[in-house]
């Protein structure tokens, strides 16, 4: 490869935390910035995308980009210029008061990528951290808001999704890796009639209204979910996720995005649910109560 094309398939991108950030390094104790932690969003968010494709091709490709015992990942990438990262005691669990070592919000950092493979482009890359860094976060609790992270320049360009299109370009960055999605009612929703692969693919991302203050719409999300829990007990568990006997990641993810005009936005995304337990109720019914909670 020559320089010239090495440099084609180099981007750096800028982020800012908006909430505490509880991304712990190898000792999973003390805070930490790693690109396994970052490469690792990226794939989930990767594989969430692909639910129109067979589960083996899924596989393929992403191990042709994360990597795989087979291959080595194509994607390089490395952490640079991180500043104002302070660590405090914050609470993972606003409800319960219930607190942790955290980056403080406002950490700023870059992530250098270089890409060595056809399997995905530049702009592909840009537009899978766009979608994983509105719809997700990083570290413990980021599908209930922690760890939610702008992106704020891609090279040296400004970057945010715009007050008034946010769902809209949203989607635009969704479509460049799956033509099946479409805004509808101001939901984006996965509209595939074919077979599905079976993993949590992204089924609706759905916005609220701005939010006024970060630190009590992320008490309101604790409050929700401790009150739905306390509620439903083990039906809860299986429409939403639990950590005991045989993890299931919850399937409905919240987070915090910063639009062009300084607003901050509520985003609920919720994935194809496979729960591993048996429920008395609609998973579905209890999915719907929990993001009303959270989007008026």
């Amino acid at each position: 490869m020559t320089n010239k094309q090495s440099d084609n398939n180099k981007i750096t991108l800028s982020f800012r935390t908006l909430t505490p950030m509880f991304l712990a390094g190898a000792d999973g104790k003390n805070p930490e910035l790693r690109i396994p932690s970052v490469k690792g969003v990226l794939r989930y968010w990767w594989r969430a995308l692909n639910g129109h494709l067979q589960l083996s091709t899924v596989q393929k490709r992403e191990g042709l980009i994360f990597g795989s015992q087979e291959y080595q990942s194509p994607l390089f990438m490395h952490i640079a210029n991180v500043a104002n990262a302070e660590k405090i005691n914050a609470n993972l669990l606003p409800k319960k008061n219930f607190t942790e070592e955290a980056f403080k919000p406002g950490l700023q950092f870059q992530v250098n990528c270089q890409l060595y493979t056809e399997e995905l482009t530049k702009e592909q890359i840009t537009s899978l951290l766009v979608v994983a860094t509105t719809l997700g976060g990083f570290g413990k609790r980021m599908r209930r808001g922690m760890g939610s992270v702008a992106l704020t320049h891609i090279g040296d360009e400004h970057f945010a999704l715009s007050a008034e299109g946010f769902m809209e370009e949203l989607l635009s960055h969704i479509s460049a890796f799956n033509r099946f999605y479409e805004l509808s009612d101001n939901a984006i929703l996965f509209k595939h009639n074919g077979s599905k692969a079976k993993l949590p693919w992204i089924d609706r991302i759905e916005a609220g209204p701005p939010i006024k203050n970060i630190d009590s719409f992320l008490m309101k999300v604790s409050k929700a979910t401790s009150d739905m829990k306390h509620r439903y007990g083990k039906d809860y568990d299986a429409a939403m996720g639990h950590a005991r006997g045989g993890r299931f990641a919850s399937p409905v993810v919240v987070s915090i995005a910063r639009a062009s005009n300084g607003e901050y936005m509520p985003v609920v995304t919720t994935l194809n649910t496979l729960s591993n337990r048996k429920s008395s109720t609609f998973p579905w019914d209890i999915q719907r109560e929990f993001k009303q909670k959270i989007l008026v």
